[in-house]
């Protein structure tokens, strides 16, 4: 069962990994027949003027979304595990206002539980909330992925996605959310130790000159870009919630 901490963590992945806003895109890669089908389908939202921006982000191999899609994205791709599988997850195809109309439970910004993955809203616009106080949205052609304040923005309500598409319970049923934090080059901690351990157990070849001594150095970036390729996932260095789960598989 997928969480709200899980859409959590792929929302900071997704900002971590520099997503783009594309309108009318669901968590796809940025390709010249995706911009191709785009400006056909939506020809208001991808004029000439944005077409340097835009083929700056396929150059870049970015992954794309619009503020919907990038919750969609989560859904249709069950976090990442699969590839896009339409309305798959539970997760209908409806706008930023289609999908909050079907939360149980909303209420009003300012009384916004301390839930990690509830979704915020104002009209037309939608992000997913991380706790803290911050939000994470694809906010628009010129921002793309970012992490704002929840009170900065005129978000109006958050609310709590069905329980058919996602648990608001304990992460621990499906992932030991605290332990498996996302990782990157330069952290160091007891999840590293843990993950490359982890690594180790896969490859009794890895790490072969620091081991598993906590820092996310140079030598664990390049094993975990093996695993990630050896697994046929996303290939970037950073521990994401994919790249745990089949750490743990292994």
């Amino acid at each position: 069962m997928l969480t709200g901490e899980m859409l959590a963590v792929w929302c900071e992945t997704a900002l971590e990994r520099g997503a783009k806003y594309w309108y009318g895109t669901c968590w796809y890669a940025a390709t010249e027949d995706l911009l191709a089908r785009k400006r056909k389908q939506y020809p208001g939202h991808y004029g000439e003027g944005r077409l340097r921006t835009y083929r700056r982000h396929i150059d870049e191999g970015r992954m794309v979304c619009d503020c919907v899609g990038l919750i969609k994205g989560f859904f249709w791709t069950g976090n990442g595990m699969h590839d896009q599988q339409y309305r798959s997850g539970n997760c209908p195809d409806r706008s930023a206002n289609g999908l909050f109309e079907m939360c149980g439970r909303t209420g009003a910004i300012s009384d916004i539980p301390e839930v990690r993955g509830l979704v915020v809203w104002k009209n037309g616009h939608i992000g997913v909330y991380t706790g803290g106080g911050r939000v994470i949205e694809a906010r628009g052609f010129n921002y793309g992925v970012v992490r704002t304040d929840v009170n900065a923005r005129g978000w109006k309500k958050w609310g709590y996605l069905p329980e058919t598409m996602l648990s608001y319970g304990c992460p621990a049923e499906t992932m030991d959310a605290p332990s498996t934090p996302m990782l990157k080059y330069g952290m160091i901690g007891d999840a590293v130790e843990r993950m490359q351990t982890m690594l180790m157990g896969w490859n009794h070849s890895a790490l072969p000159i620091y081991g598993a001594d906590g820092e996310f150095g140079s030598e664990t970036r390049t094993w975990v870009r093996r695993f990630q390729k050896a697994m046929n996932i996303g290939v970037d260095g950073i521990v994401g919630p994919q790249t745990w789960t089949m750490l743990m598989e292994v």
